[in-house]
């Protein structure tokens, strides 16, 4: 999407123009124009126009975050909802209950839509909410279209018949999969799934820190006060990254020097495991 350590995105449902100031306002890295279950059925066609409104007006979001519109592939209004992000030119589109043969149908149908209006193709965001999704996860990262992973685990772990808690450690081998697929496709670290507790902030932190030591580099929001916690919590600290710049210091300092065998200010071994870790915290930064 042009833009490096997006970590938190904010939905707001389509038809909800109001709250856009106070979205754009919250320091979100991604603003999701939601047109799935964030809207009544009967609110559809209004909620695309609003949509595309806000998508066309860039004097007041050019400087903001990347605008994301979320369809749902099976609804009956799929192709309208993505009429608007193509037509609209969003930056992304998140693609609910993602599977492999959604995705390649979206593909198809964002391929005739971007030749109609002559845009540039539009990247997805495959959200996995489904057994088969999950199943297809490591397909769908290979796939030329997928800008990134996300797991939304209501709609998932009511499939699985799992209840993911409060502290979601239930769903960790679910969560799992996704960072393997993300990792082995190139991708960058994936999305996590919303907290719909907005009140909470403390345990929001505590579940934001376990899934970035799960693998995950961002996570979802449907609130704006729950932005500023993700941001912090999948940044990596001071102490981290001067640890990390003094790491890949020393690991560089000795291959100068022609040493195969290198040890940190700490005694422990220097290699290209803990290397390729620090260089991360710097690149997250």
């Amino acid at each position: 999407m042009g833009r490096t350590n997006l970590r938190s995105y904010l939905y707001v449902p389509g038809d909800r123009a109001d709250l856009l100031g106070k979205a754009l306002a919250s320091g979100t890295h991604g603003l999701i124009l939601d047109l799935e279950d964030g809207v009544a059925p009967a609110n559809k066609k209004e909620a695309r126009r609003q949509v595309l409104a806000a998508l066309n007006d860039r004097e007041t979001t050019v400087d903001g975050p990347p605008l994301i519109v979320r369809v749902d592939p099976h609804g009956a209004d799929a192709d309208a909802d993505l009429e608007v992000a193509v037509g609209g030119g969003a930056d992304a589109i998140v693609l609910a209950k993602s599977t492999r043969s959604t995705l390649d149908h979206v593909d198809a149908t964002l391929r005739r839509l971007e030749h109609h209006h002559e845009g540039r193709p539009v990247p997805v965001i495959a959200l996995i909410e489904s057994a088969r999704g999950l199943l297809d996860a490591a397909v769908m990262a290979e796939h030329q279209r997928v800008d990134g992973l996300a797991i939304g685990e209501a709609d998932l772990g009511a499939e699985l018949g799992v209840d993911p808690g409060i502290d979601g450690i239930a769903m960790a081998p679910y969560r799992a999969t996704i960072v393997v697929a993300s990792a082995a496709a190139g991708l960058r670290r994936p999305t996590g799934p919303a907290s719909t507790d907005f009140r909470d902030l403390d345990a929001l932190l505590r579940s934001c820190e376990h899934l970035r030591r799960q693998g995950f580099g961002a996570r979802s929001a449907i609130h704006p006060a729950q932005v500023a916690v993700i941001n912090e919590a999948f940044a990596p600290t001071q102490i981290e990254i001067e640890r990390a710049r003094a790491t890949v210091a020393a690991f560089d300092a000795g291959v100068a020097e022609g040493r195969g065998v290198q040890l940190g200010d700490d005694g422990t071994m220097l290699d290209e495991a803990v290397i390729r870790a620090a260089r991360r915290v710097l690149d997250d930064r």
